[in-house]
């Protein structure tokens, strides 16, 4: 059979005369995707429609993902549970934040104390394999490089350079400045 022969006994064949004639358009129109359902934006409408303006005129905070796609809050009280100062997020951390930082970081304190030795200087010191690799630091800091970097930047511990990472910075020594 020579190329461009017309034959039209290929695969293809029947969807190529159905392009031809006008039956299927190519490329095929996109599909929106939908979880079954949900709303969509217009459901979201409805719901800050009900909920009624907040004090100063703004639109209220975001409504829920669970409300949006029909889920069990999906009631007018579900949308407004918020309150206003939570549709925006502060500029400043919150007291609870930074008191949450002072415990974990007082929490380090004590870890280096018990995982470390005094130096000629007279200061407590450990390695940052140690503090890494003990599994009452594993367990108690949810993030330790950030927490150390927190007691870094308040000037209570040092360590050379910025990041401290697993393997590559295992030997370098993490020094108590405060006793």
């Amino acid at each position: 059979v020579a190329a461009g022969s017309g034959s039209g006994s290929g695969p293809a064949a029947p969807r190529c005369a159905a392009l031809r004639s006008g039956e299927l358009s190519f490329p095929p129109p996109r599909r929106q995707r939908r979880c079954p359902g949900s709303g969509g934006r217009e459901r979201v409408r409805q719901l800050r429609a009900q909920a009624g303006p907040f004090p100063g005129g703004s639109p209220g905070p975001p409504v829920p993902r669970k409300a949006r796609r029909g889920g069990e809050d999906a009631s007018v009280e579900g949308a407004r549970a918020l309150p206003p100062s939570a549709a925006r997020p502060s500029e400043e951390p919150s007291s609870a934040t930074t008191m949450n930082v002072e415990h974990e970081v007082s929490l380090l304190v004590e870890e280096i104390r018990r995982l470390g030795t005094r130096n000629a200087d007279g200061q407590v010191s450990v390695k940052f394999g140690v503090l890494f690799a003990d599994e009452k630091c594993a367990n108690l800091f949810e993030a330790l490089v950030g927490t150390l970097k927190a007691a870094k930047r308040r000037k209570i511990i040092t360590y050379p350079g910025e990041l401290l990472l697993q393997g590559v910075h295992d030997d370098v020594d993490i020094m108590l400045l405060q006793d």
